[in-house]
């Protein structure tokens, strides 16, 4: 006996399975560069380093994305945001994965 109708699904859209999978790895991507910066502090704490050299060691988490966004803004007007988006996951990943 042929159907006339299709049942409702519990899934979700495409759009909102795009979205929840975004969000994974934003998180996903958080939690390891915060766990870097942290992992970096202990690391400067463990030779006896001063308060004020961790911080300096913690600055470079801020300055060294600061030094190639205006190159990528130029790369983004040109081609489109995609590829300095990519391009820093990948850089990015693989600083968190380095030791």
């Amino acid at each position: 006996m042929p159907r006339d109708f299709e049942p409702a699904t519990a899934t979700p859209s495409s759009g909102a399975a795009s979205l929840l999978r975004s969000i994974a790895i934003v998180l996903r991507w958080n939690t390891g560069f915060k766990g870097a910066r942290v992992a970096a502090a202990l690391y400067g704490l463990e030779p006896g380093a001063q308060p004020f050299d961790i911080g300096l060691l913690l600055a470079t988490f801020a300055v060294c994305p600061l030094l190639p966004a205006i190159h990528a803004g130029r790369i983004a007007d040109r081609s489109g945001a995609k590829l300095p988006m990519v391009a820093g996951a990948v850089v990015s990943a693989a600083g968190v994965l380095l030791p």
